[in-house]
């Protein structure tokens, strides 16, 4: 039997954390939020560099919606990150440092939901919630992040470091995070593979030299441990924090993370 065309396709209405949104055949409509513009324009750069880790745009709807390309994978809940191994930490993080490469430089025309306007120096678009329930795996590697709707101007360390405190995951033992878990995470090495991935080098550290000030004791921790002990080839590389201008974080979420690193 030949394939319907996708307007007489059946519309599947899936619900994401924060938008819910409607895939139709191959193609996904996204409610309108302040940010579409900046999306369709961030997307449309995305496709013109050569970036594949993102849907592409594939117009407008007459009530403000976006069409975009759908991506074939999985996308892990929450309660199955512990099924991700190294590779695919490394690859998460390896998708994101391609990320933040592409997005240096561009400047999106129509201003964002919230955070500054314009792209300062050692700033980027972040993707804003890079985890596991925005990561589209498949063959055992990150392929793409999707829900790009919370876009805003960052550090790319912001991305790294809120990615870190998703797939690692940056919480106590007895954290409702964890449920589902056969045990306890070895922190040290999914932050080890994902970091390692996405490659923290003298390059990118300059690259990556200012931060946003976060509004949370665990991101700003993990941010900061971040900055200060990457992990290079294998080895722990210390990166001065002074020549950063980061500070490290003090209190119990400081100290836990750094003893996991």
């Amino acid at each position: 039997m030949p394939d319907l065309p996708e307007s007489a396709r059946e519309p599947e209405a899936l619900a994401g954390r924060v938008t819910e949104f409607v895939r139709i055949g191959d193609s996904v409509r996204r409610p309108a939020t302040e940010s579409s513009a900046s999306v369709r324009q961030l997307l449309v750069h995305l496709e013109e560099a050569g970036f594949g880790g993102a849907p592409r745009y594939l117009g407008t709807e007459p009530d403000g919606s976006m069409v975009l390309s759908w991506v074939e994978g999985c996308v892990p809940a929450d309660a199955e990150c512990w099924r991700l191994g190294a590779g695919e930490l490394a690859s998460v993080g390896e998708l994101l440092g391609s990320y933040h490469d592409c997005v240096a430089g561009f400047a999106a025309g129509s201003g964002f939901a919230e955070g500054p306007q314009a792209v300062g120096p050692g700033q980027v678009v972040c993707h804003g919630d890079i985890a596991a329930r925005n990561t589209v795996f498949a063959g055992g590697r990150a392929v793409a992040f999707i829900d790009w709707d919370g876009i805003f101007v960052a550090s790319p360390m912001w991305d790294l470091a809120h990615a870190v405190w998703q797939f690692a995951p940056v919480c106590g033992d007895a954290d409702r995070w964890l449920e589902g878990w056969p045990g306890a995470p070895d922190r040290s090495a999914r932050i080890a593979a994902l970091v390692g991935g996405y490659g923290l080098g003298a390059g990118r550290a300059s690259f990556t030299a200012r931060r946003t000030q976060d509004d949370t004791e665990r991101s700003s921790a993990a941010a900061t441990a971040l900055i200060c002990s990457s992990t290079l080839g294998g080895k722990r590389t210390a990166i001065g924090s002074d020549s950063l201008g980061v500070r490290r974080c003090a209190g119990p979420w400081g100290r836990r993370f750094s003893g996991w690193l």
